[in-house]
């Protein structure tokens, strides 16, 4: 069975996904990278609207630099006292030169997707929501940046608004998105498709039906794909709704569906 047939019947045959349990280890894997690149969707579309607002928001942050600020030695030199906080829609960004704020207290200040960014003496800051789909694909919330990994000795203010001018939300750069955030997002996935397929596999035990666990696993991966699918809807279109703490649940569901169906012919014999 060709890799575009289990996506037919993943998306419009449920019943016959039984039949696919034990597909290929080379089609599961291309099918785990499938889910995991729908699953990245949300985060795509959530940086190209947030690049957007994020250089009209930066445009004005920048005209607020004092005119002597510069890095130097990759340490950031600015007038004493000259710190400000600029909001704006869903920024708050933060100058200072002084470290008078913390990571945390940069968070704290955000209100539902709001995205916190400070320069700070040494480091940039970044700051998400703890239950942004962001803060999920990040290491640890708030992430610091030093100037030096970013190159940045020598910056101005005319240089920080002429690199500001030229952001946009390019190919190349909508590319290199996916690329960074394709392994986390799969990692996730698994991790949320082993805890899904042991409770499938209990269930197998309990109903007395002999399988072994990766079967299973696979049966369960191709059952989350209308859970995953609605999870992008609702991520992109009504975020407020969290819709992706019922995936487990509703694959759970799909599974059983195909189970009980693939197992009457055999009940009545």
């Amino acid at each position: 069975m060709n890799f575009f047939t289990i996506i037919k019947n993943a998306l419009f045959h449920p019943t016959r996904l039984a039949q696919q349990k034990s597909i290929k280890t080379s089609q599961w894997i291309l099918y785990l990278f499938l889910l995991a690149f729908l699953s990245l969707l949300p985060l795509l579309n959530y940086g190209v609207s947030l690049t957007h607002e994020m250089k009209e928001t930066m445009q004005n942050y920048v005209e607020n630099l004092p005119k002597e600020m510069k890095i130097k030695d990759n340490e950031l030199d600015a007038p004493s006292d000259s710190g400000f906080i600029y909001q704006n829609g869903n920024f708050t960004l933060s100058f200072d030169p002084d470290n008078k704020q913390s990571e945390k207290q940069l968070q704290k200040e955000l209100n539902n997707d709001e995205v916190g960014i400070s320069l700070q003496k040494k480091n940039i800051i970044f700051a998400f929501p703890n239950n942004s789909i962001a803060s999920s694909m990040l290491p640890e919330n708030p992430t610091k940046v030093s100037y030096k990994q970013l190159d940045w000795n020598g910056i101005t203010k005319n240089k920080l608004e002429n690199l500001v001018d030229s952001v946009e939300p390019t190919i190349p750069l909508i590319l290199f998105g996916i690329v960074i955030g394709i392994f986390p997002m799969l990692i996730q996935l698994l991790v949320n498709l082993v805890i899904t397929a042991a409770i499938a596999f209990f269930y197998c035990k309990m109903v007395r039906i002999q399988v072994r666990f990766l079967p299973v696993f696979k049966l369960v991966t191709l059952c989350s794909t209308w859970p995953t699918i609605l999870t992008i809807v609702s991520q992109i279109f009504f975020p407020q709704f969290l819709f992706a703490n019922y995936i487990s649940v509703l694959t759970i569901i799909i599974f059983i569906f195909v189970v009980n169906m693939a197992q009457r012919p055999n009940r009545s014999n």
